[in-house]
Formats: C-alpha cells, structure tokens, sequence
C-alpha cells in the first residue's frame, strides 16, 4: 500500500480559517517572555517558523488574565499589558502566509508558588480542588472567581 501525501500539501479551511497546508508546528514552551509577553526573540522565531511553510503555527502556552493562571514570567499571558506582543507575534506569522492558534493553558490544581512569590497569596483554584482523586491544592473555582 502506497501512502498518498498528497493531502499533506492541499489547503484546508476550518470555518474562517484558510490554511496553506495541513502542515501544524505544535505549541512548545520555548521561554522566550519576558513578564508574560513574547519577545522580539519570539516574534522572529515564530516568523522563521511560517516562513519555512508551516500551515498553521500553535504559540506556546499562555495563561488568561488571573492571578491563579500563572506564577512564571517565562509563561506566556493574555492580558493587556501583552496585547500588542501578541499582536506582533501574529502579524509576523500571518505576514509569511500561516494560520496561528494562540494555545490556552491555565495549571488548575497543579499550581506551586513559593512563599515570597508576588502571587503566592492568589488561590490556586481548579474545577474540583483537587490534585488529584482524595487529595488537596486550592480549592474548586467558583462563578465569583
């Protein structure tokens, strides 16, 4: 049996979406932030990345804008002060002819923050509170938070 790979090469629309290809650079944590916004290193990586022909580019995590989504400012975070980073990271990857995806991530009841962190206070909150089945971290998120 021969694979065709061809498909690989043709063009693809996902609603408002049109892609060159079904080639897609998954998100990767690179740590190219700095207090939560991406770099002009960022910028130029992710620009390099559509300019070698990928479809469709997937930013590294970022976290929505709450203080019990993120604790480190290698992680990206979506939130005013970042905005016109973000907007630089699209632009230059819409601008060599790919899609982006920017990849939401918030940690739930993974999150550890050192005493002394400017977070540290912030409730680590999850859908359960839980770490996992018995045990504790935070406590569940409620419709208040």
């Amino acid at each position: 049996m021969t694979a065709d790979i061809n498909a690989l090469f043709a063009p693809l629309r996902i609603r408002n979406l049109a892609l060159r290809n079904r080639f897609v650079m998954p998100g990767m944590q690179r740590g190219f932030m700095n207090d939560g916004a991406p770099t002009p290193k960022m910028v130029d990586y992710m620009r390099r990345c559509a300019a070698g022909g990928a479809g469709l580019i997937i930013s590294e995590s970022t976290s929505p804008d709450h203080p019990s989504a993120y604790w480190q400012p290698v992680m990206g975070r979506m939130e005013t002060q970042t905005l016109g980073a973000w907007r630089r990271v699209i632009e230059s990857v819409r601008g060599e002819g790919a899609g982006f995806l920017l990849q939401l991530w918030h940690p739930g009841a993974m999150r550890k923050v050192a005493a002394g962190h400017p977070l540290a206070d912030s409730p680590t909150l999850s859908p359960s509170g839980l770490i996992q089945a018995g045990r504790t971290n935070g406590r569940a998120m409620t419709r208040q938070d």
